[in-house]
């Protein structure tokens, strides 16, 4: 195998194991942010919500679509509106990926 060929097939490697923490991040931190705010919207204390919020980021990791997430949290607020349910998953993700973005430019530049 060539030096240059080597040197491809571990920056491949690289690109995807940096791709998949990035992905496996913004999921978690967008379960996270979404469950803060549905704890919010129905009340709960400080220790309830971080527990409501955890367990929204085990569902989240398990389904690709958020849609175990969603599922549960309309099971919980079933007087809810669905689609403001999803603009603020949304919202969260957005949050999410833009606060991966900001650290990854933060560690680029350090």
């Amino acid at each position: 195998m060539s030096d240059s060929f080597q040197k491809r097939q571990n920056a491949f490697e690289a690109k995807f194991q940096n791709d998949q923490e990035t992905i496996f991040k913004t999921r978690a931190r967008t379960a996270k942010k979404f469950g803060l705010w549905v704890a919010k919207e129905m009340g709960l204390g400080d220790a309830e919500a971080a527990e409501y919020a955890d367990q929204l980021i085990d569902l989240g990791m398990k389904d690709p679509r958020f849609d175990a997430v969603v599922e549960h949290v309309k099971k919980d607020m079933p007087d809810f509106n669905e689609a403001r349910l999803e603009v603020e998953l949304e919202r969260c993700q957005d949050e999410a990926q833009a606060s991966i973005a900001a650290e990854m430019a933060k560690k680029e530049s350090a």
